[in-house]
């Protein structure tokens, strides 16, 4: 089925402003970024904790966006990169946990970011958005599942798994 060319714009127009910066008339709304310098795991770790690692972080990428670290983080999801580096007034993470377009505010569930925070996100985009290499959101791989050695008995009985349990043996 083809599209007459007039409805053609209503279809498009969602893809366009998924991808695209923030209007202006929302983006005078933002609040200001903050005027001081903000620590990454001091300030933005906690909030990216609280708010974003349920659905985008341990293994999750909803909307194709993870956060485990930075570069998958700045690589972005469906809808494109989550921020522009030095411009947080550009960057969809501003838009979404700003919650000016109800359509598009995060988290999806619990509790909306405050205005400080929003400030701190964009001073922390704005400022270049450093983040320590030790520092991932990633699911911790789990520590019980690597293989030991078992040593075994230099004279072995009838079977070796006699000589592993005798240590057990209350009749040594």
């Amino acid at each position: 089925m083809k599209l007459p060319p007039a409805l053609l714009p209503l279809f498009l127009l969602p893809l366009a402003s998924a991808s695209a910066e923030l209007a202006p008339a929302l983006a005078a709304q933002l609040p200001p970024p903050v005027a001081r310098t903000v620590d990454f795991a001091r300030e933005i770790k906690p909030l990216f904790e609280a708010a974003c690692i349920k659905c985008h972080a341990k293994g999750k990428d909803k909307g194709g966006l993870s956060i485990e670290t930075r570069e998958a983080f700045f690589k972005g999801g469906d809808t494109g990169a989550a921020a522009v580096l030095g411009k947080s007034a550009e960057s969809l993470i501003v838009e979404a946990v700003s919650g000016l377009d109800p359509e598009t505010a995060m988290p999806k569930k619990g509790t909306k970011w405050t205005a400080e925070q929003v400030g701190l996100l964009r001073a922390w985009i704005d400022q270049g958005a450093v983040w320590p290499a030790g520092i991932t959101f990633a699911k911790p791989q789990p520590l019980n599942l690597h293989p030991r050695a078992v040593p075994l008995a230099a004279r072995p009985s009838v079977h070796p798994v006699d000589d592993l349990l005798s240590r057990y043996s209350a009749d040594k």
